[in-house]
């Protein structure tokens, strides 16, 4: 069987990742879409709107095939480390290619950047150093750096300006990844057309989440507003019911909803010692200051996007302080990332998942974990999430959430 690789957040699952998965099994010839989804915490470094289980549903009601969990310390981590902790699953697996989004659309002109960007040859590397010592932030030096070494070394047909856009990056970031596992994975990307579901207009600007504008849309929805009801009709009726479920259920999560926590879990570390906040991964000496003067002498005790806005700043933004603030508040350590996933945690399957699944069981290179309660030392990182995001939404919404040891795989047969 042959298989094409996603790697996806579903935050939520919409029709544009029914697309994609669709044509991604389409474009490669493959028989099953195996996708490595974020758990209960995600890159933008905040809690999902709904939890993995709910999320992996949707996905396979919508075409995935087999939906592996990507470990919360990969997750939640800059593009270049999510994108590392993905494809090193996929390879281990045996994945034949990965296909993922981007506005260029184009695997060829970005494969030779991610070439660049990997290999970093002297030129490239001497310039970018000499950028960043003029005073240019790393994302302005880098495209620079680029674009005069393309030029330098006559190279045609490539755009440095492609580095402006946020999915050319993170695919640019996927491609860098397979070169360093030395893959033999087919580098396939769909061009992204039009406005997402995340693109909706709805107030709070850039600083709101996901789960921010999809509450808002809800609301508005509630109210008769019309672009509620656009929005839901962006959520394919195949996973429409899963999602009102959780809904309707008030379990839709925000960020806001674990500043209890949160806040709990700061002072905790001041009152041992404010210097251990630089123990965490994406805090740095300059976010532990503010957040130690903040909490030792103003006595925060706000919610999660106040705490944000005082910390934020020029060189602080929100997306790291919100990275930052979530490896707080799961205990991620600076530590941590010495070594890809050792194992591909399983969340669902459909019947060409599961024939898959046994089709490669002997010849995948990591565990292929289907029972927690077998390999919970591998998992202890995941299963506490897991346990955070749970306790809050019961918390929320007096709901319980059956936890990873009691949660069966979803079968979509």
């Amino acid at each position: 069987m042959k298989a094409v690789g996603l790697v996806a957040e579903y935050n939520p699952f919409h029709e544009g990742h029914m697309y994609h998965i669709e044509q991604a099994k389409k474009i490669t010839g493959s028989d099953v879409a195996v996708v490595v989804m974020s758990g209960d915490f995600v890159q933008r470094g905040e809690p999902a709107i709904a939890d993995k289980y709910t999320r992996a549903a949707m996905a396979l009601k919508g075409g995935a095939d087999l939906v592996i969990e990507l470990p919360a310390l990969y997750a939640t981590a800059s593009a270049e480390r999510f994108a590392f902790g993905a494809v090193s699953i996929l390879h281990f697996m045996g994945i034949d290619s990965i296909c993922f989004g981007s506005e260029l659309g184009d695997a060829g002109m970005l494969e030779t950047i991610a070439g660049i960007l990997y290999e970093e040859p002297a030129g490239y590397s001497e310039a970018i150093k000499r950028y960043i010592s003029n005073g240019d932030s790393f994302p302005k030096a880098r495209c620079n750096a680029l674009a005069e070494y393309i030029e330098a070394e006559g190279i045609q047909g490539v755009d440095a300006a492609v580095l402006d856009f946020p999915n050319n990056l993170l695919g640019i970031e996927y491609i860098k990844a397979v070169k360093r596992f030395s893959s033999s994975m087919e580098i396939c990307t769909i061009q992204r057309k039009g406005q997402g579901y995340n693109d909706i207009s709805v107030p709070g600007g850039e600083n709101a989440s996901a789960a921010d504008r999809l509450d808002i849309v809800f609301r508005n929805m509630l109210t008769g507003d019309k672009r509620g009801d656009e929005a839901v009709d962006r959520i394919p009726p195949c996973a429409r019911d899963i999602f009102r479920e959780a809904v309707d259920s008030g379990m839709i999560m925000t960020p806001d909803d674990f500043s209890y926590l949160l806040n709990y879990k700061i002072y905790s570390i001041m009152r041992d010692d404010s210097a251990l906040l630089l123990n965490y991964s994406d805090v740095g000496m300059q976010l532990a200051n503010k957040i130690s003067r903040l909490y030792g002498k103003e006595h925060f005790d706000g919610s999660w996007k106040e705490l944000i806005m005082k910390l934020k700043s020029r060189e602080l933004t929100y997306t790291r302080i919100s990275r930052a603030l979530t490896h707080i508040l799961l205990d991620i350590k600076l530590d941590a990332w010495n070594n890809p996933p050792q194992y591909a945690r399983i969340l669902g399957f459909d019947k060409a998942g599961s024939d898959y699944l046994k089709a490669i069981r002997k010849t995948c290179a990591i565990p292929l974990i289907t029972k927690v309660a077998d390999e919970s030392w591998l998992l202890k990182d995941d299963i506490y999430a897991a346990d955070v995001y749970n306790q809050t939404v019961f918390e929320k919404c007096g709901i319980r959430i059956e936890n990873d040891f009691r949660h069966g795989i979803i079968r979509i047969l």
